[in-house]
C-alpha cells in the first residue's frame, strides 16, 4: 500500500510535458524587422536562457496552468515570454512591463542566421557613423571568419550586445535582452559602411572606419549648477537625506537610475562589487531611482526584486515614479539632463566635483575599460 502511494505521488508530481533541450530560433515581429534570437533549454527543459552575443540571460520559469505552455520572466525586468509549444515549433508573445504584447514564433534551429559560402569582407574595427539626425556615433565590430558581433555607442549609452553573420559585403546581426531588441544590417561599399538598426524604429547609419573615433566628452553634457540637496524614501519607506550623518565628510557617488534602463543595470552590476571592495576607504554611494509607473508600491516591488537579485549594498531611494518626475524637476540645479544613468560625484563637503552623463558598459570593450580607469582615478582624487 505504501509503495503504491509513493508511486502515485511520484507520477502526479511529474510535469505533464517537457520542452526538448536545445536551441529554439525565435523571431520577434516588429514594424521594420523580424528580430531573431536564440532561446536555449537545458536539463530536461528546466533551465531556459537567452543567448545574446557574449551574454547569457538565465530566465525565471513562472510555470503555467495549461499543457504545452510556458511563462518565462526576463530578469531583472518585469517582462515575460509567453510561449506555446507544438513539437519543435513555438509561438507566443513578448509581454512588456506596460502589458503590450509583441508576437513571436519559431522552431528548433542551431543557426541564428543562414550561412553562405561567400567570402566575408573585413568589417572589423571602430566605425565613426552618422545617424539621420546628423549625430556622430560609433559602431564597434568584431569579426571571426564570417561571424560578427559588436555594439553601437552613443553619447548617452550603448545598445549592448549584438551578434550575427557576414555574407560577403553585407551582414545581419541581432540583439535581444527584453529591452534592446533590434536587427542591425550593414553593407560595405568600398570604404563606406551603410547600416540600419531596425525594430519599431529605424536608424540609418553611414560612416567610415576610424580607429580614433570618439564620443563627446560625457563630463560636458550635463551640469549641476548648485549644491545638491535631497530627501527621498528608500525601498522600505524610510526618508534618507544627503545631509544625514552617515554621509558627513565623505565623498558620495550619486547614481541617477531606472530599473527599466539596461545601461543603468550594467552600471549597477559594476558598482555593487566595486563598493564591496572599496567602501572601507570612506566613500558612499546613493542610487536615486526614477521609475516608469504611477504606482509607488509597484516601484518598491520592482526595485526590491533588483536589490535582492544583485545583492545591492548601498541605499536606493525612490526619487520619482511617474513620467512627470524627471531628474531636472526633482533635483534643483540639474541642467541639460541627457541620459540614464547619470553619475554625480560629490567631494567630502558635498560640492559638485563632476557629472558624468550616460554609460557605455561591458559590450563596448575598450570604452568600458577606459571608463573604469577614469572612475577609479576620480575616486582616488575625491579621497585625497
Amino acid at each position: 500500500m505504501e509503495k503504491t502511494l509513493i508511486l502515485f505521488l511520484m507520477l502526479f508530481s511529474l510535469p505533464l510535458w517537457a520542452v526538448k533541450d536545445g536551441k529554439y530560433r525565435l523571431e520577434l515581429a516588429t514594424q521594420y524587422a523580424k528580430i531573431p534570437f536564440h532561446l536555449e533549454f537545458k536539463n530536461a527543459g528546466k533551465v531556459a536562457s537567452i543567448l545574446n552575443g557574449d551574454e547569457v540571460i538565465t530566465l525565471k520559469n513562472l510555470g503555467s496552468k495549461k499543457k504545452n505552455h510556458m511563462a518565462l520572466e526576463i530578469p531583472p525586468y518585469p517582462i515575460q515570454l509567453s510561449l506555446d509549444f507544438s513539437g519543435d515549433k513555438v509561438s507566443g508573445f513578448l509581454i512588456k512591463a506596460s502589458g503590450d504584447q509583441v508576437p513571436l514564433a519559431g522552431e528548433m534551429n542551431e543557426f541564428l542566421f543562414y550561412r553562405t559560402k561567400k567570402k566575408p569582407e573585413n568589417f572589423k574595427g571602430r566605425w565613426e557613423v552618422t545617424d539621420g539626425k546628423g549625430e556622430k556615433n560609433i559602431l564597434l565590430l568584431e569579426q571571426l571568419g564570417s561571424q560578427i558581433k559588436g555594439s553601437y555607442l552613443t553619447p548617452y549609452g550603448d545598445y549592448r550586445y549584438f551578434h550575427g553573420q557576414i555574407n560577403g559585403s553585407t551582414f545581419e546581426a541581432s540583439s535581444f535582452d527584453g529591452i534592446y531588441n533590434y536587427l542591425i544590417t550593414g553593407e560595405l561599399k568600398g570604404a563606406e559602411l551603410k547600416a540600419q538598426i531596425l525594430a519599431n524604429y529605424k536608424i540609418e547609419l553611414i560612416g567610415k572606419k576610424n580607429a580614433e573615433a570618439k564620443l563627446p566628452d560625457p563630463y560636458k553634457l550635463t551640469q549641476m549648477e548648485k549644491k545638491l540637496e535631497f530627501t527621498f524614501p528608500d525601498l522600505s519607506g524610510k526618508k534618507v537625506s544627503i545631509k544625514d550623518k552617515e554621509f558627513e565628510n565623505k565623498p558620495v557617488i550619486i547614481q541617477i537610475f531606472g530599473s527599466w534602463c539596461p545601461n543603468c543595470i550594467d552600471e549597477l552590476k559594476y558598482l555593487i562589487p566595486w563598493y564591496a571592495s572599496n567602501k572601507d576607504r570612506g566613500i558612499k554611494i546613493i542610487a536615486l531611482s526614477f521609475e516608469r509607473t504611477n504606482d509607488l508600491k509597484r516601484a518598491q516591488m520592482i526595485l526590491s526584486k533588483i536589490s535582492k537579485q544583485y545583492g545591492l549594498n548601498y541605499p536606493m531611494l525612490i526619487a520619482g515614479f511617474t513620467a512627470q518626475d524627471t531628474p531636472e524637476n526633482k533635483l534643483q540645479g540639474l541642467k541639460n539632463f541627457k541620459a540614464f544613468p547619470t553619475t554625480i560625484y560629490l567631494d567630502k563637503k558635498h560640492n559638485i566635483f563632476k557629472v558624468h552623463a550616460g554609460f557605455n558598459g561591458p559590450s563596448t570593450k575598450e570604452f568600458y575599460e577606459e571608463w573604469q580607469r577614469d572612475f577609479n582615478l576620480t575616486i582616488d582624487q575625491l579621497l585625497k
